[in-house]
Formats: structure tokens, sequence, C-alpha cells
């Protein structure tokens, strides 16, 4: 797993921290998903993150809270908490808690026929049998045989088919708007922070946490560009501030803002 932190102040709680944006790479054949128990009290330093993966916490001892997107949700013994894709969360506790944590590969719900850009999970919620399948899950991570794998997966397909069957909500048209805003905004500032390299569709689609048919169409209606054309824009918007420096070659603005060759960039730019 791959981590690259973003330094972004967050208000609310009379501090400034640091959201940490983590890529998981995961080898989808072999376990989709990553799975541990965890520990939080007072003394410890408090870790926002953020990634385009759904994240199931099962609180096994103690209590305390978990914040998404700066939204206090309380949680104690018994309860489950979801974390929908690209929400900001951290858990505190003015005592101590203990708790599951599961991370499930999106890649690995869409090919199951669960797609996170269609669905939006209860925040909160007591399910006994579902705690009880993470248990089970917990178990066979501690496993090292020829089974585990086959086994986990069937656990974990066992799990999302519960989340979506019992504990999907309805979100009014303008929650899923303001959602689909979100990922839009995630997907644009994955571009200009990566538009000097090749970046394909299915990537920065990836990255958002949507279907690459879905993001390209949400991306059209929010921004009115399809996304190879803002990528472009972005591109050549550098290129002209480099153009008027003066100190660089044409050759050398067409490498710099991510062309593959400098005739390229030249009609692209002309365009």
């Amino acid at each position: 797993m791959g981590k690259i932190v973003q330094e972004k102040p967050r208000a609310g709680f009379g501090y400034e921290e640091k959201v940490h944006y983590e890529n998981r790479n995961f080898i989808r054949d072999v376990l989709p998903c990553s799975m541990h128990t965890d520990y939080r009290s007072r003394e410890h330093a408090d870790y926002v993150n953020q990634h385009r993966d759904i994240e199931i916490l099962t609180a096994l001892s103690g209590s305390g809270q978990v914040i998404v997107d700066l939204k206090p949700i309380p949680f104690s013994e018994g309860d489950t908490v979801v974390v929908n894709s690209n929400k900001t969360h951290n858990i505190v506790t003015d005592g101590e808690i203990a708790y599951y944590c599961l991370i499930v590969d999106i890649d690995f719900m869409r090919e199951n026929g669960m797609d996170p850009a269609l669905l939006c999970f209860e925040d909160r919620f007591s399910d006994p049998e579902l705690s009880d399948m993470i248990r089970k899950l917990d178990d066979e991570w501690q496993y090292h045989d020829n089974y585990r794998s086959l086994c986990m997966r069937a656990l974990l397909t066992q799990i999302m088919v519960r989340l979506c069957r019992f504990h999907v909500v309805e979100e009014t048209l303008a929650e899923t708007e303001s959602r689909s805003r979100q990922k839009i905004k995630q997907a644009i500032g994955y571009i200009k922070s990566h538009f000097r390299q090749e970046l394909s569709l299915e990537e920065i689609a990836k990255e958002a946490g949507l279907s690459k048919y879905y993001f390209c169409r949400e991306f059209r209606k929010a921004t009115t560009l399809t996304p190879i054309e803002f990528i472009n824009y972005t591109r050549c918007e550098y290129a002209k501030n480099l153009l008027e420096t003066g100190t660089h070659t044409v050759y050398e603005i067409a490498e710099i803002c991510g062309y593959s060759t400098p005739s390229h960039f030249s009609k692209t730019f002309h365009r």
C-alpha cells in the first residue's frame, strides 16, 4: 500500500489537521481488502485520512467518535460505522476504544455488481450478524494455509452483500449531486497535480472512485469539458506561462507539459 500525504488545513475542532490521502494497490485476485484490529486512546495523535475505498469500522470495546467530513458519529461497542468513498475520517476518544478496521477495494465491489458510485451506506448502525461476519473474517486473516484467500473472498462477498441489502440509504437529489461534485473536484485536483505525466481516463476515474463511463458523463456535466479537453486545457495554460518566460524551447515545454512529441503539443496548443 502506498500513501500520498497532502496537507490540507481543516477547521472545526479547535485544531488544524493534515489529511493523509491513501492510495492502496490491492492484488484483487488474492485479497481485495485489508483487515486489522486497531486501538485508540486520548493520548494517540490524531490521524485524518481519506481514500477511495469503502471502510467498515466495528467497535469491540470502549467508546468514542468517528469524524466523517467533520460530522461526529458516536461509536461504541456493538456499533458499525461505514465510511463511504473519498470521505475524510478520523477517530477520537476521551478514554479508550478498540475496533476492527476493514477496507474494501471498490474495484472488487464493481466486479461483483456493487458500484460504490451508486451506493451510499448508512453512517452508523448495529448489526450483530454483520459484526459476526467481520469477526470470522478477522479469524481467517490469521490463517496462512492454501484456503485462506478463498475463504476470505467468500466472507468479504457476504459482508458486502449484507451491507447492500440492509444498510444502503436513499440519497436526496441534492445529496447525490453534492457527492458527484465532490468526486469531480477530486478528479480535477488529481489532474492538476499529475498533468505533466501520461494520464488515462481509467486512472483518473479510479482516483475519483467512479466507473469510467459515469465519470466522463459527470465530468462534462460539471465542467462543460470532457476530461481529455480539461487535461489539454490545463497543460496549455501551463505551457503559455512557460512560453512567456522565454527560458524554454518548444521541445522542452512539450516534454514538461506531458506531450509525447512537440508536434502533438503544437497542434493541441494551436487548437
